[in-house]
């Protein structure tokens, strides 16, 4: 999602702070500052809503992939430059009915006019949600009904050299059984 930049001083240690508006909400969170400490760039509220969101739900972020590639298209067509580029085969996407060539017009409430569009839409897709997409093929608007799938970058487990399974934030919510690997000596 489209970060916000904010011409904020801040300090080393300052990521994760609320950046509120002059009423007093907050508006997004701080996740990084310039090298001068002049400005900041910060994620949107909703941004960071979702995210908390898929940990309660699910002990860690579940982003949603329908198994498509985009990119601008040479004329816009209803107001849209955003074109399917690539289908893979056995995703959500094909299983759907979309295509390669056809222009997208919204995703789920958003409509698109640019692929950073796209982006922004997809980011607060969560594996499991069921997607309105709406494409112009030809002459003819179509909407699909697509269930999104996580992200295969989101399959990957991080593993230690020695092939143990690097712990995740759904772990924490699990007792951690203890192993004794060797009892105490006494000497006498």
């Amino acid at each position: 999602t489209t970060h916000l930049r904010v011409n904020l001083p801040t300090q080393r240690g300052e990521a994760g702070a609320p950046l509120l508006n002059m009423k007093g909400e907050v508006v997004g969170i701080v996740v990084s500052s310039l090298e001068n400490n002049s400005a900041c760039y910060a994620v949107p509220i909703e941004a960071a809503e979702k995210i908390r969101s898929d940990f309660v739900r699910f002990g860690e972020a579940r982003h949603g992939w329908i198994g498509g590639n985009i990119s601008e298209a040479p004329e816009p067509v209803e107001g849209s430059r955003v074109e399917m580029t690539q289908i893979m085969e056995d995703t959500p996407a094909a299983r759907a009915g979309i295509k390669r060539g056809d222009i997208l017009l919204q995703v789920g409430r958003k409509k698109v006019a640019q692929p950073e569009d796209v982006l922004d839409a997809s980011f607060f897709i969560t594996a499991g949600d069921n997607v309105s997409i709406t494409v112009m093929r030809g002459n003819q608007k179509l909407t699909f009904h697509v269930q999104a799938e996580l992200h295969p970058a989101s399959k990957n487990v991080p593993m230690l050299s020695d092939g143990t399974q690097v712990p995740t934030a759904a772990d924490a919510n699990r007792a951690m059984p203890l192993k004794l690997e060797s009892a105490a000596q006494t000497t006498p």
